[in-house]
């Protein structure tokens, strides 16, 4: 450090020196004062190259200067004895790290001591949680942005669009409960569609004068080529999804008609109402599949078909109905009849179909001639009634194949 710079009379000019000799100058003349802004009351700009500075042919680099004034500014946040001061010398070397140095790390490491010093400061929640959510880190992600979204200093649209992203880091890491809380609140925070319809009003025919709407302007709201129509139904196709993964079909049935309603166009949103509204009413269960028995499945109104034998043993290229199995497959498709073949899980089985063939030829002390070691786990548990339910789905959620009620 420069003797002259180590014996300045005031904390600002020995920050303005400092920062000076790091390779930046005030923006503005006269030096730093007193008032808000960075160091001593003003903002930085970087030294502009000179040719006694940049090498010939060759621009000049400024991230060693960058890189210690962010190093500076840092101990001096660190020193401050006004915690105030502390966090602004704090956010501006954040900011250095971020936009000048790109080192993502160490600027997480200073909006981090300023929410050690500050819980809760809007700018270092908001910088973190963005800096969380560009790497994709949902379980960093997801306390700040929830933080944010519990703010009512958002606007409407700013509301809704964290909502979204707390609903989809809560997805991101497996809670569905807490992704649709989230995807209904982004939702419920957009703005009214009367509020909408002006903004596309105005934008397609700026002279919208007491409430009288041209042509133009209402063909456009009535066209729906409004952005903020077409980001509802984005909301609400993010809701109806997470209905259907949480199992409740008519919520996400009358969340996905909305959005086609706003967005007929959404494709997407069509396949999910498709599965929504699917049922099984009708089933049937057969060795293999024939011709013979998709026509009667087809007579009797199955839904699904249940087979021991796949239908399909090598891929097929197209169907084309040249072949039995192409006819079969173009039949259960036109039909909505799904087929499920339980083949190799049948003759693993204990008492499944090598049992019954064993028992059938007269075999005695049959046993397995090959037994998978280690592939298969027993649970055996004991809990009240009441919670059966929900610990039978959360089994079956995890993996678990079946259970038995003694």
């Amino acid at each position: 450090m420069p003797e002259a710079i180590a014996r300045g009379s005031s904390a600002a000019k020995r920050a303005e020196m400092l920062v000076a000799n790091g390779g930046l100058v005030p923006e503005r003349s006269g030096g730093c004062g007193s008032g808000r802004g960075g160091i001593g009351g003003c903002r930085w700009r970087p030294i502009p190259p000179t040719a006694s500075t940049a090498r010939p042919g060759r621009a000049a680099r400024p991230a060693g200067k960058w890189l210690r004034a962010a190093a500076y500014l840092t101990c001096a946040s660190g020193n401050a004895a006004d915690p105030a001061k502390a966090i602004e010398l704090a956010l501006e070397a954040a900011e250095i790290y971020r936009e000048r140095l790109h080192d993502v790390d160490s600027a997480i490491e200073q909006y981090t001591r300023v929410l050690e010093r500050s819980p809760g400061h809007p700018q270092a929640t908001a910088a973190l949680a963005e800096l969380a959510w560009v790497r994709k880190d949902w379980t960093v992600a997801l306390p700040l942005l929830e933080n944010m979204a519990g703010s009512a200093k958002h606007a409407l649209d700013e509301s809704a669009r964290i909502w979204h992203k707390v609903a989809w880091s809560s997805q991101m890491l497996g809670d569905m409960e807490r992704a649709r809380a989230g995807y209904r609140r982004s939702y419920m925070a957009l703005p009214p569609i009367c509020q909408l319809c002006s903004r596309v009003a105005t934008r397609a025919h700026p002279r919208v004068v007491a409430g009288r709407v041209p042509d133009r302007a209402a063909s456009a709201v009535r066209s729906g080529r409004s952005s903020g129509g077409s980001e509802r139904a984005d909301h609400l196709f993010a809701l109806g999804k997470a209905h259907l993964a949480l199992r409740s079909a008519e919520a996400a049935a009358e969340a996905l008609m909305k959005a086609l309603a706003l967005a007929p166009g959404l494709t997407a949103a069509r396949e999910a109402l498709a599965e929504a509204n699917a049922r099984i009413e009708g089933r049937g269960i057969t060795l293999d599949v024939t011709e013979e028995v998709i026509h009667e499945a087809i007579s009797k109104k199955c839904d699904v078909l249940v087979s021991h034998h796949p239908l399909i043993f090598k891929p097929l290229k197209r169907i084309t109905c040249k072949s039995f199995t192409e006819r079969i497959l173009y039949e259960a498709v036109k039909n909505d009849i799904a087929v499920y073949s339980a083949h190799t899980n049948l003759d693993a089985f204990s008492d499944g179909v090598s049992r019954k063939m064993a028992e059938k030829i007269g075999l005695e002390e049959i046993t397995v001639l090959s037994p998978s070691a280690n592939k298969l786990v027993k649970l055996v548990t004991y809990i009240p009634e009441s919670h059966l339910e929900i610990v039978r789905n959360a089994l079956f959620d995890a993996g678990a194949g079946s259970y038995w009620q003694l």
